[in-house]
């Protein structure tokens, strides 16, 4: 609407405005041809227009003789707009012309907007897979319930600390040993100091 406020002010002001300055604005017929051929602008519609102008001049309270000279004026601008001129099909290919520049233009930017949105979901993706070469944290064995010592390096079992009960009991169990071993061996040990081992006379045990 304020668009086409200037054009009819420009329009007016030349129209009423010093004598002998040509229009510099758009010839009339290729201004309204679009209307004309697209939506169906016709000359009773251009006649309802006029009387509408005329009305609006008569609610401001404008002079008869005015409101006369200026519709004196502008009537005639009828026939320019709807009588056919050889420009008509170039200004309708322009349009067509203009039609298919504005669709490409369209796709250009849905394409791009498409081709944004992957580049920014495919970021969020691989900003949520994991880094294949970083190293994997260790992860703790879940644990029984009870504490477990280190792993013995021999049969790979686990190498339990001994109760303080078990300790004494396996001290108490080499002491027997030991007084058994002195018992039994007393009399076959020699008496002298740095004797040799080959010279002890074994007892034979019973199996």
């Amino acid at each position: 609407m304020v668009y086409l406020r200037a054009k009819q002010s420009a329009f007016m002001s030349w129209l009423f405005g010093p004598p002998n300055i040509p229009y510099s604005g758009k010839n009339l017929r290729t201004a309204h041809l679009k209307l004309i051929k697209q939506r169906g602008f016709s000359p009773a519609d251009f006649d309802l227009g006029m009387e509408y102008y005329e009305t609006a001049m008569r609610e401001l309270n404008a002079p008869e003789t005015v409101i006369n000279e200026v519709m004196g004026k502008i009537r005639p601008f009828k026939n320019i707009i709807f009588t056919p001129t050889d420009k008509d099909g170039e200004e309708e290919a322009r349009w067509e012309f203009r039609e298919r520049i504005n669709e490409q233009e369209q796709l250009q930017a849905v394409q791009q907007q498409h081709g944004a949105a992957e580049q920014q979901q495919a970021g969020e993706q691989q900003s949520q897979r994991p880094n294949s070469s970083l190293p994997l944290p260790l992860q703790r064995p879940k644990s029984s319930g009870s504490i477990r010592g280190p792993q013995c390096p021999f049969t790979a079992g686990c190498a339990s600390c001994p109760s303080t009960a078990s300790v004494a009991a396996s001290i108490k169990t080499d002491s027997i040993h030991a007084a058994v071993a002195k018992e039994v061996l007393a009399p076959v040990l020699p008496k002298t100091p740095g004797a040799a081992a080959k010279d002890i006379v074994w007892p034979s045990l019973p199996l």
